[in-house]
């Protein structure tokens, strides 16, 4: 936690304890101080949800909280909120897909080729392995950029700087 974020978890850390009346039995107080602490920092640390697909909006995802509420509840509120929400996702997706299309046309028309592939590779969801493990001249691996960058320069050395031959060249 930074320290401005730290004071003012610890703040209202001591205005909820001071609150809590104290009981006679542990178990009740360890349950109330563990849920003043999670309240805390619920209140100061919101969980933010990540997205699985780009087309889901914040309004989907409440009617989702929404929906799994209502399922604890009433049967048919989660019937009605399912079909709902699988009728605005079906929306949603294809107002994503169109957007998309739009783009990577209007892309392909201005000849922005550099757009037009980042996008097409973003979507394919394949993204190649880069193998950065590269080794020193005693074996272990070089983990800084650079000494990266320094294994290099000796490999080409070594390549490159040889001595020039001796004499005139041999006829085949």
């Amino acid at each position: 936690m930074t320290p401005p974020s730290q004071q003012l978890f610890q703040i209202a850390l001591s205005n909820r304890f001071a609150t809590l009346a104290m009981g006679t039995n542990a178990d009740e107080e360890e349950k109330q101080m563990s849920d003043v602490v999670l309240e805390s920092a619920k209140s100061l640390c919101p969980v933010i949800r990540r997205r699985t697909q780009p087309w889901i909006t914040n309004e989907c995802l409440q009617l989702v909280d929404e929906r799994k509420q209502a399922k604890l509840v009433d049967f048919n509120r989660y019937r009605q909120l399912n079909q709902e929400l699988r009728r605005r996702m079906k929306m949603e997706r294809e107002a994503y897909w169109n957007r998309v299309a739009d783009e990577l046309e209007e892309a392909a028309g201005r000849n922005n080729y550099h757009m037009l592939y980042r996008t097409i590779r973003r979507l394919s969801g394949k993204t190649r392995a880069t193998d950065d493990n590269i080794r020193k001249a005693d074996g272990t691996f070089a983990r800084s950029a650079a000494e990266r960058l320094e294994r290099w320069k000796e490999s080409f050395s070594e390549l490159y700087n040889h001595e020039s031959p001796q004499g005139p060249p041999r006829n085949h």
